[in-house]
């Protein structure tokens, strides 16, 4: 799979959602291991639940990111890192 296809991945207990434009896929492997895999200049854990591909932001509202039509929440621990990986000051 390309994973420029991947606009983000949820976790969820024992079982990650991997969202794409048009499908989703599940996946039985930790968060962290995605972490690992994925390039970190494309993607960013923001949430101890999410990782995200960060070319795929439309917005940031508050503690949330917009990705396509779906709201992914920031958090607090994270949020420094992203606003300064994506040149964002405050």
């Amino acid at each position: 799979m390309d994973h420029n296809q991947i606009n983000y991945i949820e976790a969820e207990r024992a079982c990650n959602t991997v969202f794409l434009d048009d499908k989703r896929l599940f996946a039985s492997m930790h968060l962290k291991l995605f972490e690992d895999i994925l390039s970190k200049e494309k993607f960013m854990r923001i949430h101890r639940s999410y990782i995200v591909n960060l070319s795929k932001i439309k917005s940031i509202k508050g503690n949330m990111v917009e990705i396509q039509a779906n709201e992914i929440p920031i958090g607090a621990s994270y949020r420094e890192a992203l606003m300064t990986m994506l040149g964002i000051n405050g």
